[in-house]
């Protein structure tokens, strides 16, 4: 079986799980609540729920796509899930920035260049990271750290 093939499945098979759509709708309910990147006054309650359902499901569809990409990637080398998960969170992180920063611009009108993408890269990684490590713990998938794998 090829690469992306079996990328496709896996990424097919992690997007089916009830859970992860629910920790999806969850997490985008504590944004919406908690306003974070300047969303504050900027929406109602309603709006801001649907401003996080749409960039949280966009980051979220990508960084499981290239974690699917870089786990099937990584199967043959034997490498750990935790250098597994550093490769997917650097491989995703630019493109999470590009949808999430996008987004922004287009619903705030901030102004988003190339500058704006790499001052903000920091913040997406760790959402990245966040998201991705949210993942891993509702689809039952090694984080590599001892104390979240037992």
């Amino acid at each position: 079986m090829d690469l992306m093939t079996f990328a496709l499945r896996e990424w097919r098979r992690r997007i089916a799980s009830p859970r992860l759509w629910a920790i999806w709708a969850i997490t985008s309910g504590l944004f919406a609540v908690a306003m974070p990147f300047g969303a504050a006054g900027a929406y109602g309650p309603a709006d801001r729920m649907l401003y996080w359902l749409v960039a949280l499901g966009g980051a979220w569809a990508v960084s499981t796509l290239i974690g699917s990409g870089v786990e099937a990637a990584m199967r043959p080398s034997g490498a750990s899930a935790l250098t597994t998960l550093v490769i997917t969170v650097a491989a995703s992180a630019p493109f999470v920035a590009l949808i999430l920063g996008g987004l922004r611009a287009l619903a705030l009108g901030t102004p988003y260049g190339f500058g704006a993408w790499f001052a903000l890269l920091p913040v997406y990684a760790a959402l990245t990271l966040l998201l991705e490590a949210k993942s891993r713990l509702v689809m039952g998938r090694p984080m590599g750290l001892p104390a979240l794998d037992r």
